[in-house]
């Protein structure tokens, strides 16, 4: 199924979602004002924390991320996408 979010990556759509982002449009025009040295400064930050917390929380081990740790990363981040997006 076609959405909003499936012409951008899901991390870029869970990080709209997260923000309450009517469209990826919209969250380009907020972070240009917020970030207005970086386009996609905004989606580093918050991408890099949560990077860092799923680490954190899954106690990985270090080293070099694998396909399947960025999948496991991925579904991680996703029910927090869909908490926002519900809300």
């Amino acid at each position: 199924m076609q959405t909003i979010w499936s012409r951008v990556t899901p991390n870029f759509a869970a990080y709209c979602m997260a923000h309450g982002a009517a469209s990826v449009e919209a969250m380009i025009a907020a972070d240009a004002v917020k970030y207005p040295g970086g386009k996609m400064a905004g989606f580093i930050i918050w991408n890099s924390e949560q990077l860092r917390r799923w680490k954190q929380e899954t106690k990985w081990a270090g080293g070099r991320m694998t396909d399947a740790d960025h999948a496991a990363y991925d579904a991680w981040l996703q029910p927090s996408a869909q908490q926002a997006e519900a809300a």
